[in-house]
């Protein structure tokens, strides 16, 4: 056997059980997923009280943005769609956690019907104080400015480690992305940053229980790292699924997001896991979520007890 035809066939070799590993990893991740569905129509916490969307503005976004080449693609005219901007209360009998926190002050002005998230929690008689961990679900400013209503107290802030890794290093070494200034903030990155050396932020490396029956799936896509919040009822689990659907048009008619700082096919990977979960989708900026829910108070809407 001459030296190339061993050179050819060890590479062979090497890529096969490479294959091998990466599709034994794609079927032991694929098996989880269906476990931990199963585990939660089986399981709840038994001090979950509630879990809210709650909705701090409103918005518009054109349609290339929410859907992949637009919809109808390829179209010449992309109008706006209006879009709801959130953020979600997890209550138990021990904890009040945050999924996301909106933003701050400093886009008080740049969107319709904006309220304050501390005037927001207040409807349910909390204060900023009152909120011990938060889940970052990823760091675009409408999801994470608010960080700064709660910098003054003891909340433990959750987040993947490919979304901090990309907001405080990769994201950095784009002047596209130092140009822009948007998508990721600098602002966000250095709050990231003085958490991190208050030791009041955990990196999370994958797929994390935060509390018994309420984990975090990472799906990345729409951004390096986005994580979901899914939260065991006993009955259908609850999907806070943030803009890895942002809008319900995104999962049930199939049609991937236009934004995606992430992988394409992280984006498309993330609806099949979303979809073996089989809960009650709470979809990121979708303006059905208050139809779909039942909408207590102006900006407050129950998503369990369902």
């Amino acid at each position: 056997m001459s030296s190339d035809e061993k050179t050819r066939k060890g590479m062979t070799r090497r890529d096969f059980f490479k294959g091998a590993a990466v599709a034994g990893a794609a079927v032991a991740s694929a098996s989880a997923v269906a476990n931990y569905a199963a585990s939660a129509n089986a399981q709840a916490p038994g001090s979950l009280k509630s879990v809210y969307a709650v909705k701090y503005a409103e918005g518009a976004f054109p349609d290339y943005g929410v859907f992949w080449m637009s919809n109808p693609k390829f179209s010449i005219d992309h109008p706006r769609r209006a879009i709801n901007m959130y953020f979600w209360l997890i209550q138990t009998g021990d904890h009040n956690i945050l999924v996301d926190t909106g933003t701050g002050k400093d886009f008080s002005t740049r969107y319709p019907k904006y309220v304050s998230p501390v005037d927001l929690l207040s409807k349910v008689g909390l204060k900023p104080s009152d909120i011990d961990i938060i889940i970052v679900s990823h760091p675009h400013f409408d999801h994470i400015d608010g960080l700064e209503l709660f910098k003054d107290t003891n909340a433990i802030v959750y987040i993947q480690r490919d979304s901090y890794r990309f907001m405080v290093e990769e994201g950095p070494e784009s002047s596209i992305i130092r140009k822009d200034g948007l998508f990721p903030r600098k602002k966000d990155a250095a709050a990231l940053l003085d958490l991190a050396w208050e030791g009041k932020l955990k990196i999370l490396d994958g797929d994390t229980e935060i509390l018994p029956g309420i984990k975090t799936i990472k799906v990345g896509g729409h951004f390096p790292g986005l994580q979901i919040t899914v939260v065991q009822t006993g009955v259908k689990p609850v999907i806070l699924a943030s803009d890895s659907v942002h809008q319900y048009d995104n999962l049930e008619k199939n049609i991937g997001m236009g934004l995606f700082q992430g992988s394409f096919k992280d984006m498309t990977k993330a609806y099949d896991t979303i979809r073996q979960l089989n809960g009650a989708v709470v979809a990121g900026h979708d303006k059905l979520v208050v139809e779909r829910f039942k909408q207590i108070q102006e900006g407050l809407v129950q998503i369990y007890p369902y």
